[in-house]
């Protein structure tokens, strides 16, 4: 016989653009199905500030519209910190994602800085070298 757990409490782990919609769905309690809590979201390397003005930024022609809503979630997750846990984590030198729009939390304890370096580039016969 098969027993249901019923879970009361949810962890949303999300990665880069996944952190935008784990934040979005987690500090927006509209969007918590019935019975059910977020109690924290883990961000990886996803952009949770924005310290640009979306127009100015260098990739504005391709995610202006995901920059606005960056803009939005981030005053939902400062007017309800206390509604969930916040942890995030982001590498030494990410040069595309600057870590003062990742590293937001109040708490130092939830917030995690990895000394690794990425890059992505083409070389000369146009393939991905990291």
């Amino acid at each position: 016989m098969k027993q249901e757990q019923k879970l009361s409490y949810l962890n949303l782990v999300g990665h880069s653009l996944g952190t935008i919609i784990a934040a979005d769905d987690a500090f927006d309690q509209e969007k918590w199905i019935e019975n059910r809590t977020v109690d924290k979201v883990i961000s990886i390397a996803g952009r949770l500030k924005n310290i640009d003005k979306p127009i100015e930024t260098p990739f504005y022609p391709y995610c202006y519209e995901t920059l606005k809503r960056i803009e939005l979630i981030y005053e939902r997750i400062k007017k309800n910190r206390d509604l969930v846990q916040l942890y995030t984590i982001v590498a030494e030198n990410d040069w595309l994602i600057p870590r003062e729009s990742v590293l937001i939390s109040d708490k130092e304890e939830q917030m995690a800085m990895i000394p690794i370096d990425i890059l992505l580039s083409l070389n000369e016969e146009d393939s991905l070298v990291l």
